[in-house]
Parts: C-alpha cells; structure tokens; sequence
C-alpha cells in the first residue's frame, strides 16, 4: 500500500483572515514501517492525519492511495478499509463498558467479531488489559485508556495506522510500554503507522522522521 501527499495545501478562515497550517507539502511515505511526524504544537500535526484519515479535506493538492486519487465520494468505504486511528485523546464511549467499545468498531467497520476473536483476546493479553475489559472508561487512567486504543486500533487490521500524539497525556513509563507496542506491530510490517508527536524520544522509535 502506497501513500503518497501531492502538494497539500490547508488553511482555515478567520473573518477575513486565513492561517496557513500546511503549506504546499510534498511526501511520499514508504509502503511499512512506523513514520514519525514531529513538531510542536499548532504546526499542522494532527491536519495532516485528519487530511490523510479523509476527516478533513485539503483545500489544495491530492492525497494518492497506490497511486489513486482519493475519492470524497466513497470516503466512509476508505475509512472502513484502510484507516484505524489512536486517538490523542482516547474517543471512547463512557456509556459502554470497554469491551463494547471493542466490539462497537468491529460493527463500525463492519469486521465479523467471530473471526477476530482470537486477535482481540491475543492483543488484549500482549497490552495487559484483559482486566480492564468490563470496566467503564473514567474507571481507567490515561495509559490504560491508550492501551485499549491501541487494542481497538490494531483490531482493525487496516493498512494505515495513524496516531495522534499518543504518548502526550502518559508518564515515562507508560510512554515506553505504549511506544514497544506500536513497535512490535512495525516489526510485523503489517501496517503504514504514521505517528505525529512533538517528543524526540517518541518519534526515536520511528524508522523515518519527518519534521
């Protein structure tokens, strides 16, 4: 799987004011591998994944997937297909216990929950949450909310993997477990894990950097 940006360009509107985020930006990423993106903050980071995610659209240049335009109008099958996301700030639904918030992407992505059973309960041991999944989301800290984001993100199996900053509201430690975690999915090659972070010691698990 190839992603590639052709000259991206995204700015908001304020008034009669625009503020330029991305500014003609030009990559083509390799086909495995984790990518780290780094940067401090209000540098356009997490636009760059929502415009790759198809979250948002740039207002100029294209977004290639094996060399093929991405189509707006088929978006939610590209989501579905070959985006999973880690979130920065966990998305989980507090009304579900975590288990159903496992569950609740399989049906989103439409993935049969029988097939992957095997894979939930195996990434759910490697991360250490098998404990934590009929419990509720404010009954977990950060870390262990993140760890369960990377459950859900990996459950997915989708050739892109992005995530947001994922290590920003951990300590040292659980930065470190979470980081050997994405880790041990980029020796498996199995994805493109595209990691935004303004943390030089995040982005030192990255096979290439992008700054």
């Amino acid at each position: 799987m190839a992603l590639q940006l052709i000259n991206i360009t995204k700015f908001y509107k304020y008034g009669k004011k625009r503020q330029r985020v991305i500014d003609d930006l030009t990559i083509k990423f390799p086909s495995r591998g984790m990518i780290g993106i780094i940067g401090q903050s209000g540098t356009g980071k997490s636009t760059l994944l929502n415009i790759i995610a198809g979250i948002e659209r740039p207002c100029n240049g294209q977004v290639l997937i094996d060399g093929h335009r991405l189509n707006y109008q088929q978006i939610r099958m590209y989501q579905r297909d070959y985006i999973s996301y880690v979130y920065q700030f966990y998305n989980l639904v507090n009304a579900l216990t975590i288990k159903e918030n496992l569950i609740l992407i399989t049906k989103i992505k439409g993935i049969d929950l029988k097939q992957v059973s095997g894979q939930l309960e195996e990434y759910c041991r490697t991360l250490k949450v098998v404990e934590l999944l009929e419990r509720y989301p404010d009954e977990l800290s950060g870390g262990q909310k993140q760890r369960i984001g990377l459950v859900r993100a990996f459950l997915c199996n989708t050739p892109i993997l992005l995530a947001d900053e994922p290590t920003g509201a951990l300590d040292s430690k659980s930065s470190k477990d979470l980081l050997e975690c994405l880790k041990m999915v980029n020796d498996q090659e199995k994805a493109t894990i595209l990691m935004v972070t303004h943390d030089a010691f995040s982005a030192s698990y990255a096979k290439d950097v992008y700054i």
